[in-house]
């Protein structure tokens, strides 16, 4: 059984406690306000508990919401760091082996001039 919530979900979630807007998540994430509100009620849904108030003037976390923000933010932001470090790494290995087949064709022979003698 998969546990994890979908990420779509979590990303909305997290945009939304963090700009405390459904309209400036749904910017942010390039999505309409509608996926963003259906979206995190299907969080709701399946974490089987509200994690904001709804009031006239929008959402706002409730006790739990703010718990599972922190939470999920701390979870997002150690994949983005994750991400970067993957991301250093691989330019690290492309620079390495750039250096590596600069110096092989640099220590190869020059071909040119044995090219020219049997031209």
């Amino acid at each position: 059984m998969n546990t994890l919530p979908p990420l779509p979900s979590l990303r909305c979630f997290e945009a939304v406690s963090r700009l405390g807007s459904v309209t400036l998540a749904a910017a942010e994430l390039n999505v309409s306000h509608s996926a963003v509100s259906q979206r995190i009620t299907l969080l709701e849904e399946r974490l089987g508990l509200r994690l904001f108030t709804r009031e006239s003037r929008g959402l706002h976390l409730n006790k739990d919401g703010h718990f599972y923000a922190s939470q999920i933010q701390a979870a997002l932001s150690e994949i983005a760091r994750a991400t970067k470090l993957m991301e250093i790494r691989m330019l690290s290995v492309s620079t390495e082996m750039e250096v590596a087949y600069r110096q092989s064709a640099k220590d190869a022979p020059d071909k040119s001039s044995d090219r020219r003698q049997y031209a």
